[in-house]
């Protein structure tokens, strides 16, 4: 009879776990949105094509070792970016589509993966030569356990695209001008 009450405490324990879990399920819509903004001391005809350039992408984008256009060429809505992403020892292959483009002013993509839907917007707006990007994500995570770890997934992604950011920073301001 001395296991009984070890055994009672553990029902107790993964019944109370199992309620936590199903509330934080149930509560955590799994959606989540970031945002950030830079100055860059450079024209919005200079910075836009990091934006979309696929060399000039794997420079600043943290994790990119691959990236092309679909078809190649200059972009245009419909056009597909896919690219390879390594982290944390993962390789995940994305495609992004191209929803909008309007250089030097704004791009929008959208991404569809078995993890995670996301639409992409970076709106670009000059003054006096100095150009901020203004970049927005809506994500969408798919799965239970990524519904529970949302909101650490979104301060990392949110971390991820600051620190994007100033690389692209550092490396247009970094470069010679035209």
């Amino acid at each position: 009879m001395q296991w009984q009450k070890p055994a009672l405490y553990a029902a107790v324990f993964l019944t109370i776990v199992g309620i936590m879990v199903t509330v934080a399920i149930t509560r955590s819509t799994g959606k989540g949105h970031i945002e950030a903004e830079i100055r860059i001391a450079r024209p919005a005809a200079e910075v836009f094509p990091w934006l979309i350039e696929p060399e000039k992408r794997m420079q600043w984008v943290d994790g990119l070792t691959q990236s092309s256009l679909d078809p190649a060429g200059p972009p245009h809505p419909g056009t597909s970016l896919s690219d390879v992403v390594e982290s944390n020892g993962v390789t995940t292959e994305m495609r992004a589509i191209v929803r909008t483009y309007e250089p030097p002013r704004q791009l929008v993509t959208t991404t569809e993966t078995p993890s995670f839907d996301q639409t992409s917007r970076c709106e670009l707006s000059e003054s006096a030569g100095t150009t901020t990007a203004h970049c927005v994500s809506d994500i969408k995570l798919h799965g239970w356990l990524a519904r529970i770890l949302a909101a650490n997934i979104q301060r990392a992604a949110q971390d991820k695209l600051l620190a994007d950011l100033n690389r692209l920073k550092t490396k247009i301001e970094a470069a010679p001008k035209p």
